[in-house]
C-alpha cells in the first residue's frame, strides 16, 4: 500500500511542478478594432495579433506596400486607446526605406504597458 501511496504522490509532484505560464498567464487580445484590417495611405495593415506575456505586450502586424512604386516611411505611431478614448500608450516604429510595391513586411512592437485590454488603435503613417 506505501508503495502505490509513493508512486501517486510522486506523480502528483511531478505533475504539479510543470510550467503552464504559456497558457495561464498569457493574455490576448481579439477585440475586432485592434485586430482588423486598415489601409493607411499606401500600407495594408493586416495579420495583426496582440499578447501580453510576463510583464511584456507583443503587437505583431504584416505592412505591405500597396502602391505601384516604392515607398518610404519616415515615422510609424501606433497609439492605443481605451474604451473612454483616452490614450493608454503610443509605440513608436521605425523608418524604413525603399519597401518595393507589394513587398509584405512583419513588424513587431513591444511594450512593457499591458495592452490586453485596449480598445482600439491608430495608425500614424508619413
Amino acid at each position: 500500500m506505501k508503495k502505490i501511496l509513493i508512486i501517486i504522490v510522486s506523480v502528483l509532484l511531478i505533475t504539479g511542478c510543470t510550467n503552464n505560464e504559456t497558457s495561464n498567464n498569457s493574455k490576448v487580445n481579439t477585440n475586432e478594432n485592434i485586430i482588423k484590417e486598415q489601409v493607411i495611405g499606401n500600407v495594408n495593415i493586416n495579420n495583426i495579433s496582440l499578447t501580453y506575456k510576463e510583464g511584456t505586450s507583443n503587437f505583431k502586424m504584416t505592412i505591405t506596400n500597396i502602391a505601384d512604386q516604392n515607398i518610404n516611411i519616415n515615422n510609424f505611431k501606433v497609439t492605443f486607446k481605451s474604451k473612454s478614448g483616452s490614450i493608454i500608450t503610443v509605440l513608436n516604429g521605425f523608418s524604413l526605406d525603399n519597401i518595393e510595391p507589394n513587398t509584405s513586411l512583419e513588424i513587431v512592437l513591444d511594450s512593457d504597458i499591458d495592452l490586453s485590454k485596449a480598445y482600439s488603435v491608430e495608425y500614424e503613417i508619413n
